[in-house]
């Protein structure tokens, strides 16, 4: 049985080389080429296709913004189109012949205000 001070530098070890594989991968280590490193073996015998192999029906982690197709803004909007934001009022536009008054919002985390058409504010809190 491991004392428990192994099984400490052993956690240190693994959480030390997960910090290392996530720095490489932040520094520009495409998706790909960090999911073959991890768990696969000597690379000298293999082809292009069995990696391709390897990586299918498998999980994989990525940027929303590395995505190629289809577009952000249409995966944001399947996601999260129905999702309630909430924010501060900051503004109003002026209501102009036949248009309706829209509110200008910031929202924590967003760099710009949002516009909303006043009638679709969900509610007050």
């Amino acid at each position: 049985m491991k004392s428990r001070a192994h099984r400490a530098a052993g956690a240190v070890a693994r959480n030390s080389l997960s910090r290392v594989l996530e720095r490489r991968f932040d520094q520009g280590m495409t998706a790909l080429a960090r999911g073959l490193l991890i768990g696969r073996p000597n690379r000298e015998g293999r082809s292009e296709m069995d990696d391709l192999a390897y990586l299918r029906n498998r999980w994989v982690c990525f940027k929303l913004r590395d995505i190629f197709v289809p577009p952000a803004q249409e995966i944001l909007e399947q996601l999260h189109a129905e999702d309630v934001l909430q924010g501060r009022v900051v503004g109003f536009t002026e209501k102009g012949v036949g248009q309706e008054i829209h509110v200008v919002v910031e929202v924590l985390g967003l760099q710009s205000a949002v516009v909303v058409p006043l009638p679709r504010i969900v509610r007050v809190v």
